[in-house]
């Protein structure tokens, strides 16, 4: 009797029950539209910086730097209309506790504000980003014709486009903190939209109907880009050098 009653032990033991077995508790705190402007505009900014010094891919650089310039406008607009997660407005609550910081207690409190610093970076590369594009758009169509305009433009653009990565920086090593401290970063939420924990979700409606014709636009004018890109025949250089094969044979003659 006691051998049969400790193999049943022994079997309830190795075979965990159903309710050990079950996921642990997420809710949505992110909506698919707000996940998409995330990635699209990060990937964008990455390829963008990194075709910056190439003439080669300027039409990849510039169509890029539009994409940022929608994106951005799109995220603001979001951010009017969208659910409360994503309101601008709740971005000042997550920065409240800075403005209430005192120098001399930064350190001490410095793991504690790290999801107010996190923001503070998120709110900064978009205004960083925001300069990086208007200078842009403001050489490809040439707003100002002065020669000084355009190198102070093109000085702005390049301090815009360096100050954005080291804010991205930033941001990517705050995250890090966050999982050596927590074992969870936003970035679960920024896959996935959701978070481990208990409680309703924050976001109720995923709308990924929205998220979907959003990255339809970004790759339909990615399309139109590449169709309406100028011909090789089509640039001054080219123009100039055929010209100037002309010459040579007319001179030949």
């Amino acid at each position: 009797m006691n051998t049969t009653s400790e193999c049943l032990a022994d079997t309830a033991g190795n075979h965990p029950t159903a309710s050990s077995q079950a996921p642990a508790p997420t809710r949505r705190t992110v909506d698919a539209p707000t996940r998409t402007f995330h990635w699209l505009l990060a990937l964008s900014f990455t390829g963008a910086y990194a075709t910056a010094e190439s003439e080669s891919l300027r039409l990849l650089h510039t169509t890029l730097g539009y994409t940022m310039a929608g994106l951005i406008v799109a995220r603001v607009v979001w951010g009017l209309i969208g659910p409360r997660p994503a309101r601008l407005s709740s971005w000042g609550a997550r920065l409240r506790p800075l403005w209430t910081l005192r120098p001399s207690n930064l350190l001490s409190r410095i793991t504690s504000l790290r999801p107010s610093l996190n923001m503070l970076a998120v709110v900064g590369i978009l205004l960083m980003a925001t300069g990086g594009v208007l200078s842009g758009i403001a050489m490809d169509q040439e707003w100002f014709n002065a020669a000084f305009m355009e190198d102070v433009l093109e000085e702005l653009h390049e301090f815009a486009g360096n100050g954005t990565l080291m804010l991205v920086i930033t941001h990517l090593g705050l995250l890090v903190m966050g999982f050596k401290r927590q074992g969870t970063t936003q970035v679960m939420s920024m896959v996935s939209g959701r978070m481990p924990g208990k409680g309703p979700d924050l976001v109720h409606h995923n709308r990924v109907w929205l998220s979907a014709l959003i990255l339809m636009c970004v790759l339909a004018f990615w399309a139109w880009q590449w169709q309406t890109r100028p011909a090789p025949t089509d640039h001054p250089i080219t123009h100039a050098t055929h010209a100037q094969h002309g010459h040579h044979t007319d001179d030949d003659d």
